[in-house]
């Protein structure tokens, strides 16, 4: 069973909510707007009205850079542009290549 699992897909695919659904007792939720939002001091919507789409891009990276590097177990809920930065995806893919994570995409039809 891998550390990590992390859970992509657009806006509002249910990754927050698979995410609380699967971890278990003990393993941690990690949801990287919230993480975003806790370091910004302001809410998503907020950061691209007032600091642009790439300030909230740098943030979300960092955001997922800190969730592959925590030390626990945890089910990761990963903002939904978060494939967009080459950054990003070659985070998760060498964590997958390590066994470190699986990587999951959800897709619902609207």
């Amino acid at each position: 069973m891998p550390r990590y699992i992390v859970l992509v897909g657009l806006m509002g695919s249910g990754k927050s909510a698979v995410a609380r659904r699967l971890a278990a007792d003990g393993i941690a939720v990690l949801d990287t707007d919230r993480l975003v939002e806790k370091s910004a001091g302001c809410t998503v919507r907020e950061i691209f009205a007032e600091r642009g789409e790439e300030a909230f891009r740098l943030l979300e990276e960092n955001a997922l850079m800190t969730c592959l590097g925590h030390h626990d177990r945890a089910v990761i809920a990963a903002a939904g542009g978060v494939v967009t930065r080459d950054a990003n995806r070659t985070a998760l893919n060498e964590s997958r290549r390590r066994g470190d994570s699986w990587v999951v995409w959800l897709h619902t039809d609207p």
